[in-house]
């Protein structure tokens, strides 16, 4: 009886993750890749709207399946921030509090601090002179 009350809680959590899912309006890591790999200067700055650049990623403090980007004040070109994104596809990243969750192209993004919840990535522009990150409030 234990084995199926863990499989029945197992269920609901994962029909919880699918909607939360399909609900968000965050950009996903297969998009995210798609609109910087569509830059025609590589080169360029990948910005937060800030003005910070893009750090690393790693899963996300609000829902370890998701994934983050941290901000950092130096900054990285669209083709190194490519390259890393790609990395992550398919890679397994610890959770905050550990446990195993590999990412995909449907792995939601969002940027925040470490330790910290933060906002929905939501999209990518080109503006004169860098490539921006927009972000928007978490929508919950």
């Amino acid at each position: 009886m234990v084995d199926l009350t863990k499989a029945t809680f197992e269920g609901i959590l994962h029909q919880m993750s699918e909607e939360r899912k399909a609900k968000a309006s965050n950009m996903k890591l297969g998009d995210f890749i798609d609109a910087l790999a569509a830059v025609a200067d590589q080169t360029l700055p990948l910005v937060l709207r800030n003005g910070d650049g893009v750090h690393r990623f790693m899963s996300y403090r609000g829902y370890y399946e998701d994934l983050w980007i941290s901000p950092r004040a130096d900054k990285k070109t669209v083709a190194e921030v490519l390259a890393q994104a790609r990395a992550a596809l398919g890679e397994i990243f610890e959770g905050y509090k550990g446990g195993d969750y590999p990412m995909h192209k449907g792995s939601i993004l969002w940027v925040a601090g470490y330790g910290n919840c933060g906002d929905m990535l939501t999209g990518v522009t080109l503006e004169p002179g860098r490539v921006v990150v927009e972000t928007a409030p978490d929508n919950g």
